[in-house]
């Protein structure tokens, strides 16, 4: 058995491009990784990690000047790097990160932006399913438990822990659900997904560090140099790609809108395709 935890990055109105993130280990191997990242936390006086509360310089890190925040990022790519080297046992842990564009995803055309994000049309041309044309993260989240099944050991079923958002839950539910139903394949991989606060499910916390890290450097804001060490160590470990806009008219054209069919992303992807930021690291 692995566990998923995923957390999302560039949902709020207006941003550039929409990241789904995190880690999949095994149990025993999240136990240490949660036991490690409360011991760095204390190290900087911090109850949690909120990304959003950190981005907005509210409290508990209102009074941290950029050396400070700097120090964090940089502790924190450190602490996730030494904890992966050290491990020894197998399966060992991999980070994922699915990325796509928000403007090429916005100027789809409605059904083609319903469809991509879950919606279910009949025979008759009717949509009895509406999908979310409106928010973008579900093709990413979609992209990401298709990785998380590609990528991993087949012999283990993956359970998710998802950041609870009451916008998101019902439809990748469904979503979720569907893509177990319709596909053999997919359903002897997958287990439960569940959706918890960071504060119950730390290793979130470490789901929200990486997709918010993903976030700045895909949208160039980390021209301060904070997080430079943990982006060169992960440039240097992952495969690196995004979904823009040629990816969007690839799906499209791979994944027409077929009455009955759930398949909105790849399981495999064609060597010269980039719709999405996957990365793996030192899986056995």
């Amino acid at each position: 058995m692995l566990r998923a935890y995923f957390d999302e990055s560039g949902i709020h109105a207006g941003s550039p491009v929409c990241v789904v993130a995190g880690l999949i280990a095994s149990p025993s191997l999240c136990k240490d990784l949660e036991l490690a990242w409360r011991h760095h936390l204390r190290q900087f006086d911090l109850p949690y990690f909120h990304a959003k509360d950190f981005a907005k310089g509210n409290s508990p890190y209102r009074h941290w000047g950029a050396a400070r925040r700097r120090e964090f990022l940089s502790a924190s790519g450190d602490i996730t790097e030494a904890w992966w080297r050290s491990t020894t046992r197998i399966p060992d842990i991999a980070l994922f990160a699915s990325a796509m564009d928000t403007a090429p995803f916005v100027s789809l055309p409605l059904n083609q932006r319903r469809w991509l994000t879950g919606g279910e049309v009949t025979e008759s041309g009717k949509w009895k399913r509406q999908g979310a044309p409106t928010k973008p993260y579900f093709v990413p989240f979609q992209q990401i438990v298709l990785d998380a099944i590609r990528l991993t050991p087949q012999h283990h079923r993956i359970h998710f822990v998802l950041d609870r958002q009451n916008d998101y839950e019902h439809n990748a539910t469904f979503i979720f659900d569907r893509l177990s139903e319709k596909y053999s394949p997919v359903r002897a991989r997958l287990g439960d997904i569940v959706y918890s606060s960071k504060e119950q499910a730390v290793l979130l916390q470490i789901a929200d560090f990486v997709a918010y890290s993903c976030y700045r450097f895909l949208t160039h804001e980390d021209n301060d140099g904070s997080g430079r060490a943990m982006w060169t160590y992960l440039l240097s470990n992952w495969h690196t790609t995004r979904i823009d806009k040629s990816g969007l008219q690839w799906l499209m054209r791979t994944r027409p809108i077929v009455p009955g069919n759930l398949e909105r992303v790849p399981q495999r992807l064609k060597p010269d395709f980039r719709p999405i930021l996957t990365a793996r690291l030192r899986l056995r």
